[in-house]
């Protein structure tokens, strides 16, 4: 549900070549919120001369809402041009590692 409102608020601010959303939440020792955790990779032209401070600066700004309403306690952002994307050597999202708090299951 919140990962769909990302998506639809994100397709109304930029255009994008790839866009990809991962909620993390379930790798968090979280019980009472299910969608706290994301992690966003997003390729577009959009940050051609921005630099990646202003980049996430201007994702967080699109999506603040969802900081207080959806209670969202991290949110990780790749972003990228088409032609950095393009270059990068390792195109495979980085897997986030288990919350220290997280009992194995």
């Amino acid at each position: 549900m919140i990962k769909q409102k990302i998506i639809n608020l994100l397709q109304k601010k930029i255009n994008y070549e790839k866009l990809k959303i991962y909620n993390e939440s379930k790798k968090h020792n979280i019980t009472h919120n299910k969608n706290s955790h994301f992690k966003i990779l997003i390729v577009s032209n959009y940050f051609i001369n921005i630099d990646i401070i202003d980049r996430h600066r201007k994702i967080y700004s699109w999506l603040s809402i969802f900081f207080f309403k959806y209670k969202i306690k991290s949110l990780s952002i790749y972003a990228y041009t088409t032609l950095e994307w393009k270059n990068k050597k390792c195109k495979s999202f980085f897997n986030s590692p288990l919350c220290k708090n997280k009992p194995n299951s």
